[in-house]
């Protein structure tokens, strides 16, 4: 028996589209959409790059070298008192650069000497279109290769983020040279970065997502995950957004795929002095994970201080607090007490 909804179908059917019509229609709609954000997103880096150029003093004391096959930028600027100062070794996050480390570089040069490295495909460094170059223990043997050109130099180093995950797993490379330890924004062993199958889809698929993830400027939850954007300038949130969006897709990817997070032998091979600054508001790497660390590392000599109205960027968000602590730390706990700020 035929209803009358059934009957209403079948007089209106010849009227329709076919179904072809429609899957047609919708793929060219989507194809344009996404066209149309894909040009907005390329315009949009390129008015980015005119806007904000590369610190003056990063630029003044970089250059590029050949690091096992591939060229990165390499920061370099030594104390006039050479080794009878520490030497500073600054690594860096996923999708960040050297640049995120300036008010400490400008401040630190008064104190010892200066390294800091782009890793591959970050900041101004050679990308790669292999996978290999990305993972864990790739980038160990780049930052390995770069910090062994000055065998005789005792070592503060200086990690954000997954660069504080660097960091601890390079210790035990340069441990008899490694004078002490800060991590800014550092995740303990429960709070590695989640990798979902979004980051297996296609390329053209992540960047759509990551635009979403923009909507909203310098209010987008992108730049919130990374800058308390109640206390902060309107110059720094114009910077974050700057970098988010210049952020390879590829090399993000790569990265994330590639990484073999920390783990509790990692932190317990730790034993000199450790000096971690979480932000209070950091939504990534929350301050329960500083005091997690602490339960961790084989060292005694722990320091914890808290960057208050801060989020994930503690160095730029607070780096009054992130330059006068690291100082402190230097002269009262590795053997600098001229350095005390």
């Amino acid at each position: 028996m035929t209803t009358p909804f059934q009957t209403l179908i079948q007089l209106a059917e010849p009227f329709l589209p076919s179904w072809g019509w429609l899957v047609t229609a919708a793929t060219t709609v989507g194809t344009l959409v996404a066209a149309y954000f894909l040009l907005t997103y390329h315009f949009a880096k390129r008015a980015w790059r005119l806007k904000f150029k590369e610190p003056e003093f990063v630029v003044n004391n970089s250059q590029f070298q050949l690091v096992r096959g591939r060229k990165l930028r390499v920061l370099y600027r030594e104390h006039p008192r050479g080794a009878d100062r520490p030497l500073f070794f600054f690594i860096h996050g996923v999708g960040s650069r050297i640049s995120v480390f300036e008010p400490q570089l400008k401040r630190l040069r008064h104190a010892g000497s200066l390294l800091a490295v782009d890793l591959v495909g970050h900041g101004e460094s050679e990308v790669s279109s292999e996978w290999e170059p990305y993972t864990t223990p790739s980038l160990l043997d780049d930052l390995g290769e770069v910090v062994n050109q000055h065998p005789d130099r005792r070592l503060v180093l200086i990690g954000h983020s997954y660069g504080s995950c660097l960091a601890v797993k390079l210790y035990p490379r340069v441990r008899d040279r490694v004078a002490g330890m800060v991590l800014i924004a550092a995740g303990d062993v429960t709070h590695s970065p989640h990798v979902t199958r979004l980051l297996r889809a296609p390329e053209v698929i992540i960047d759509l997502f990551r635009m979403l993830d923009r909507y909203g400027g310098t209010e987008s939850t992108s730049v919130r995950r990374m800058i308390y954007t109640a206390g902060a300038s309107s110059a720094l949130l114009d910077q974050q957004l700057y970098w988010n969006e210049s952020s390879r897709t590829s090399v993000f990817r790569r990265t994330m795929l590639g990484m073999d997070w920390l783990h509790t032998e990692d932190l317990r091979a730790v034993a000199c002095p450790l000096l971690l600054l979480p932000g209070e508001f950091d939504p990534v790497h929350p301050v329960s994970c500083s005091y997690a660390i602490r339960e961790c590392v084989a060292t005694k000599r722990v320091t914890i201080v808290v960057a208050h109205q801060a989020a994930h960027q503690v160095m730029l968000e607070k780096p009054e607090l992130t330059n006068t602590e690291i100082l402190r730390f230097v002269g009262e706990d590795c053997g600098y007490p001229e350095l005390a700020d």
